[in-house]
């Protein structure tokens, strides 16, 4: 670091404005944003290259403008190549269509298997796929009524209750849960 902490630099302007305000790691060169962090990823606030106004902007995009000193094309949108989220490296980042994000992707697999996204896109699944509530999962547990008739009730199919009723589904809606009955990995 050049400089001491807290010391005014004259905003964002250049690719070199963003180093400096990043702990750049020697293994990976990837640089890890040291300043605004908004839902998960770095917020900057930089100047517009074509009209000189400031606006704000993703750290992956934000890299990108300044490296190639102009905005994303509208219907764009940036990646990063790194699997750290806070890196601002301009060489860590790409831009172009959702498509050809999304063929970079199935190319890579870079975007698999991230233990965060994947708990998101279950929330998400479930939310828009499922019938049912958590209460209503509650209820078929307690009940003592044919998987027949229970499915009749809710709209799914008796298999589908039978998977509930096992914990098979919905595992994470818990029936009487108390310090005695929680087992936890061993």
């Amino acid at each position: 670091m050049s400089h001491a902490p807290g010391t005014y630099l004259g905003g964002i302007r250049t690719v070199e404005c963003l180093r400096q305000r990043s702990h750049v790691d020697p293994d990976t060169a990837c640089w890890h944003w040291r300043l605004s962090i908004s839902q998960g990823s770095p917020a900057i606030h930089l100047l517009d290259p074509e009209s000189g106004k400031p606006f704000r902007a993703r750290g992956r995009a934000a890299a990108w403008m300044l490296s190639h000193g102009l905005r994303l094309p509208k219907g764009w949108v940036c990646w990063g190549i790194c699997k750290h989220d806070d890196c601002v490296n301009p060489a860590h980042s790409r831009a172009g269509t959702r498509a050809a994000w999304g063929a970079w992707i199935a190319k890579t697999g870079m975007g698999k298997n991230r233990p965060a996204k994947v708990a998101a896109n279950r929330r998400i699944v479930r939310e828009k796929l499922a019938k049912l509530t958590p209460e209503q999962v509650l209820e078929i547990r307690r009940s003592s009524m044919t998987h027949v008739a229970l499915s009749k009730i809710y709209g799914v199919s008796p298999s589908r209750i039978g998977y509930i009723k096992r914990g098979e589904a919905w595992a994470d809606v818990v029936t009487n849960a108390t310090v005695f009955t929680w087992r936890g990995a061993a």
